[in-house]
This record gives C-alpha cells, structure tokens and sequence, in this order.
C-alpha cells in the first residue's frame, strides 16, 4: 500500500493510493474530445505562454506523450500544420492516425530515440497519469526530449496532482525554470513547464510518499488524524519503532 502526503487548501492530507496504479489503461479519446483539447486547450495554452501568432506555429515541432489511439495527435498535426510525433508505451494506435517514423507505440517515453533528443520545441501530455514510482523518470525524460527554451504542457483529471502544491508540480519546478498553474474547466488545470535545466537536482521520489506492509496499514487506519500526519514523515525504522509504541507515547514521539 502507498500513502502519500500533501497539502490540499492549506491543511495537509494523506491519500491511499493502489499499487494497480502500475497498470497501463486505455485511452479511448473521442474525435470531439481531442480537437477540443486542441483547439481550446493546447492551442491557447502554448500561445499565452509564448506568444505565438497562427504562423509562428510552422516549423515548429511537438511530441505527444502517451498518444493513446492518436485522435489528439490527429488534430494537433492538421489544425496547427507542424511537425508531431507520438510516444506510448500502450499499443492501440488507430491505424489512420499512425504517421511513418514518427509515432512510437509500446515504447516509453524514456526510450524515445536518441536522435530526437533535444529536438521538440513542445511536448504535451493530456490526462497525467503515471505510478508514483516513475515519476521522477518519466517528466526528466520529457524535459530531455525538449529543446533549451522548449515548453511541456500537461493536463490533469486526478485531484491526486491537481493543486499547486502537488509533488507532481514540485518535481517540475526542479526540472524547469518556470511553471505555471492554471485552472482549467472546472477540476481539470494545465501545468505549463518552460525552459528544461540542463541538470536539474531531484527530491528523491520516496520522499513524497511511503510504502506500508498491510499490517502496517491497518494500524494506520486505527491512528487519530495528528498520529497519522507524524507517521507518514518517519523513516521506515522510525515508523516500526513508532508502531511499537504505546498510544499514549506517540505524541511525544520526534
């Protein structure tokens, strides 16, 4: 079981996340769904954050992160006319939205080919959705497929990484040297990321969150709300030491 701690409307709060979280699901987008996105969301996003006129998109080059069966991918290259790639590690790629060397199915994005490293002036990802553990792995390797004043674009539906404080928006705040948060329809909001830094310095991923046993778990449950707030900040040799205590004592515990 994985506990992760964040502040939500300034009171700290403790979600419980399943470990089938590792497992990739389809994302079945509508032709409507995607061009709105494109069209209303993607499209005006970028040219808040950059400026761009109508022509100031041509030449330029974009990569889809998690293409799913490529309906976005679709709209992205006939609406705004660039050059756009595709990434997915899942493999349902309609068959018409499939472009020659250019969209990559059952291949991470980390995998992406050496020679297009460096070479996206924007990378977009709609829908966030990876496991905890890969985090880190996975926004440092979109940040590289960028160039030096490219710009990653990310939408979320999970009120797990949904606030401006998110442990999803501080990895980024260290792999960019400008980020910003916009409420978007309601519950969904674009993060915009600009300028990649060339070596970032990471928080270590298990920091924003722990592992218990489902023992561990249980007794977790059993805590008052301020127990489980210290619980979830101790190290795995404090947190045993902490569940060997008597109630009573925990709240002396530091």
């Amino acid at each position: 079981m994985i506990l992760y701690k964040y502040k939500d409307y300034n009171s700290d709060t403790i979600i419980q996340i399943d470990e089938s979280l590792d497992i990739p699901t389809e994302c079945c987008t509508s032709r409507e769904e995607a061009y709105n996105f494109v069209e209303y969301i993607l499209k005006r996003s970028i040219t808040n954050v950059t400026g761009w006129r109508d022509n100031d998109f041509k030449g330029k080059r974009f990569l889809d992160i998690g293409m799913g069966n490529g309906n976005v991918l679709h709209y992205v290259k006939n609406l705004l006319k660039i050059d756009v790639y595709g990434v997915d590690i899942s493999n349902y790629l309609d068959f018409d939205n499939y472009i020659e060397g250019k969209t990559f199915t059952s291949k991470d994005i980390c995998d992406l080919p050496k020679e297009l490293i460096g070479t996206f002036d924007v990378a977009y990802q709609r829908l966030f959705s990876v496991p905890f553990n890969d985090t880190s792995r996975v926004l440092l390797a979109a940040s590289r497929a960028l160039k030096p004043d490219g710009h990653y674009l990310v939408t979320f539906d999970d009120e797990y990484y949904e606030h401006e404080d998110s442990f999803v928006v501080k990895i980024l705040n260290e792999i960019y040297s400008k980020v910003e948060v916009n409420k978007c329809y309601g519950k969904i909001k674009t993060c915009i990321a600009s300028y990649p830094r060339p070596n970032p310095v990471l928080t270590p991923i298990e920091s924003y969150y722990c592992v218990v046993t489902d023992e561990e778990y249980w007794q977790f449950k059993s805590m008052d709300y301020d127990d489980r707030l210290k619980f979830i900040d101790l190290s795995d040799t404090e947190r045993k030491e902490f569940l060997n205590m008597p109630c009573s004592e925990r709240k002396k515990f530091k």
